[in-house]
This record gives structure tokens, C-alpha cells and sequence, in this order.
């Protein structure tokens, strides 16, 4: 926190980014406390910045990763139903075309039926005259 505070600070930033030379009293603000170590990010707050940058970055890159996904989700759901809706549709279709169909076979049936049972009258009608002009070829010739 103490050294954020001396980043933030511009009396530190300015004796940081103009000199060429650094003191030890320059240095002493920017020690690390306890140990004595240098602080990169103190030193050169444009690490901190980079990382900061690249944190923002990667939040930036994440949001528009999950904003990606959500709208493929959306999208997903949304082609979802409409094979749904095809589907149901496809299967509507399929229903009325089994129906026609087999009202074409029952009228077919029934026009097939009719047509044997006019043959069949036909028939019998042929076989009544056939016997009626051999009986009257044989009593002609008798």
C-alpha cells in the first residue's frame, strides 16, 4: 500500500522520470520496506502498468469470450425450436400425405372392386346370351 502510495504520488513520480541520476535518498522512497529489496513495479510503474494493461486485457478478451458464447447459446436455442418447428411441420405433412395416400388406395380398392363385380355381371350376362344362342342353334337344328 506504501508503495503505491509513492507511485501515486507525482513529488516521486517526477524525481523518478526526470533524473539520470538517482540518489540514495531518490532510492531510500522506493526500497521496499523490511528487507531492503527494489520494488520493479516501484521503479518502473510501466511494469505495473503492462500488467495492470494485460489484466485488463485478458477481463477485456474474457468478456467478449463469454459475450461470444452466450450469443452461440442464443443462437443454438433459437435454430433449436426452428428445427423444432420443422420438424413438427415435416411430421404434419408426413401425416397428411399417409392420409391422402390412403384415401387414393380406399378409392382405388373400391373402384377395383366395382370394376370385378361389373366383369363378373358382364360375365355372367355373356355366358346367359351364350346359352341362350347355343339353345337356339340346336333347336334350329333340330
Amino acid at each position: 500500500e506504501e508503495r503505491r502510495e509513492l507511485r501515486r504520488d507525482p513529488s516521486v513520480a517526477s524525481s523518478c522520470g526526470n533524473s539520470t541520476i538517482n540518489t540514495n535518498e531518490d532510492f531510500s522512497q522506493e526500497l521496499a520496506p523490511g528487507v531492503g529489496s527494489i520494488d520493479p513495479t516501484a521503479l518502473y510503474p510501466e511494469v505495473e502498468n503492462a500488467q495492470t494493461r494485460s489484466n485488463e486485457e485478458a477481463t477485456k478478451l474474457i468478456a467478449a469470450l463469454e459475450e461470444q458464447l452466450r450469443q452461440s447459446d442464443q443462437r443454438a436455442k433459437i435454430l433449436e425450436q426452428r428445427l423444432q418447428i420443422v420438424k413438427e411441420s415435416g411430421d404434419a405433412v408426413i401425416r397428411s400425405l399417409n392420409e391422402e395416400l390412403a384415401d387414393v388406395a380406399e378409392d382405388r380398392a373400391r373402384a377395383e372392386s366395382a370394376m370385378i363385380k361389373e366383369l363378373s355381371v358382364l360375365d355372367s350376362q355373356r355366358r346367359q346370351e351364350r346359352d341362350e344362342y347355343e339353345r337356339r342353334i340346336q333347336e334350329w337344328r333340330d
